[in-house]
């Protein structure tokens, strides 16, 4: 039983700053905004973001990523200056890289990663625990 992910390296160009809201029907948002409304946040006079139909969650910054939305996309990773890796699964979230093999382990399961250093692309290998085991 194998089966293959492939994620493609992509690389921080930057930062991006957005606002978070929930709509209201529990649909998170996000809308990108300037460093400068940003830093505004964290001034006495600050006015909360509001959005038609949703709630205000938070708001942040983030790396930028060299594709057309400047996010992170599925299938997709980019390595942090610490060395942690961030990855987009197939479940449209992203995850750091101890949570990526909490995510990728299912029950008798375990998935290897390999780096490919010259195309940059990482291959998650999920092997069957009595296939790990056999062959140690």
């Amino acid at each position: 039983m194998d089966e293959k992910i492939t994620l493609t390296k992509v690389n921080i160009v930057g930062m991006k700053y957005v606002h978070c809201f929930w709509k209201n029907d529990g649909t998170p948002v996000e809308v990108e905004i300037s460093k400068e409304e940003y830093d505004q946040l964290a001034t006495p006079e600050h006015i909360n973001p509001t959005m038609e139909g949703a709630v205000w969650a938070g708001s942040m910054g983030k790396n930028r990523v060299d594709t057309l939305s400047g996010d992170l996309e599925e299938g997709q990773y980019f390595e942090e200056i610490g060395g942690n890796i961030v990855a987009k699964l197939e479940d449209g979230k992203e995850h750091v890289s101890d949570d990526i093999q909490k995510i990728l382990n299912k029950r008798e399961e375990v998935k290897t990663s390999i780096l490919d250093r010259k195309t940059q692309k990482i291959t998650l290998q999920k092997v069957a625990l009595s296939e790990q085991l056999s062959t140690k």
